[in-house]
């Protein structure tokens, strides 16, 4: 049987390919009422807004979203991930490269894991 920490790092690399897929609707399922996403400049944005600027294979095309390291913190039914990214993507015409601190939380529900919030800020390249 797996632990919970072996179904977060799943639900964590189903997160990432989601978005490096474009695949909306498997990050929609992955997302909890109330998910906000904080960005690199401080834009704050709901699931529907997230999804539609960071996800959707329409407005963004992914090369590439690497997290290393990873630091979990299982408090009850919360967890907390840390994670250094690097990201590659295209936004339009414009190719972008960019470096980030990641601090993710994540709920345990009777239907998995579930993102309720992420904040990136952004590291010198």
């Amino acid at each position: 049987m797996e632990d919970r920490m072996d179904i977060l790092r799943k639900t964590l690399q189903k997160r990432t390919d989601a978005l490096t897929s474009g695949n909306t609707e498997q990050m929609a399922d992955l997302l909890k009422e109330g998910f906000t996403f904080v960005d690199a400049q401080g834009r704050q944005f709901d699931a529907e807004t997230y999804l539609d600027l960071f996800v959707d294979k329409e407005a963004i095309e992914w090369i590439s979203s690497t997290d290393d390291p990873v630091d979990v913190t299982l408090l009850g039914s919360t967890a907390l991930v840390q994670a250094v990214t690097e990201d590659q993507f295209l936004y339009g015409t414009t190719a972008y490269l960019g470096r980030f601190r990641h601090v993710y939380l994540f709920e345990e529900t009777e239907h998995g894991w579930k993102w309720v919030f992420g904040q990136a800020t952004s590291l010198e390249t």
